[in-house]
């Protein structure tokens, strides 16, 4: 499918479509790097709380789990792409992750 066949709203704000849209033009994304990483980490954090069935405390600036090293083992390279993997069904207790400011 050519570009001109793949045209994409971004007006939706849809920021997949935005993110192609950047790559394809070189424009500036409607979201930083910066805010996208952290947006992005917070869906994992609540992936990697559920997958331990308890609430965590996070430090953004260090990016890891103080004093938890089950949690950190869970957030780092191919572990974290495993725990993240599956689905969530099978429990619904509740998950909490604090961050540490």
């Amino acid at each position: 499918m050519g570009r001109a066949h793949a045209r994409l709203n971004i007006r939706a704000n849809n920021h997949h479509a935005n993110w192609f849209e950047c790559i394809w033009t070189r424009g500036r994304p409607s979201c930083s790097e910066e805010l996208g990483h952290r947006s992005a980490s917070l869906g994992h954090l609540v992936i990697i709380a559920h997958r331990l069935q308890r609430s965590l405390k996070w430090d953004p600036a260090r990016e890891e789990f103080p004093g938890d090293d089950q949690a950190n083992r869970l957030s780092s390279g191919d572990t974290h792409n495993r725990a993240c993997q599956g689905s969530l069904t099978g429990g619904s207790a509740a998950v909490a992750v604090a961050v540490a400011v």
